[in-house]
């Protein structure tokens, strides 16, 4: 090699290594934000389906207000309660859960919980 061909490659390593540990930085950056959708989004499917069942259980039991009994698990764990059907002993929730900061989107999750009919 001679010194004309060794000059131009001056630098060459350090430009690879800055290049890889920058795609390294985004990858775990894409990968922390898609954690935090995936528990936000189980965090609301325990949310709708807690509410469900207790509701379905206040309806069957008469010890409250099925709705507004759902409202309460709901927002005791930090959600907001968008809609609560009852149809006959079956009771259907749908919770949603806000996700702050640089994702600022919310998750929405419908469970329905009554009485198990036995043939």
């Amino acid at each position: 090699m001679n010194a004309a061909t060794r000059t131009g490659e001056r630098g060459s390593g350090t430009v690879l290594m800055l290049s890889i540990v920058g795609i390294a930085c985004l990858a775990l950056l894409i990968a922390a934000g898609a954690g935090h959708v995936w528990i936000a989004s189980r965090q609301a499917l325990a949310m709708a389906d807690t509410a469900a069942v207790s509701a379905a259980s206040a309806l069957r039991y008469g010890t409250g207000d099925p709705c507004p009994v759902a409202n309460r698990i709901i927002s005791a764990e930090g959600g907001t309660m968008a809609s609560c059907v009852i149809d006959d002993e079956d009771v259907t929730v749908t919770a949603i859960r806000r996700i702050g900061g640089q994702l600022d989107m919310t998750i929405s999750k419908t469970s329905r919980a009554g009485p198990v009919v036995c043939r």
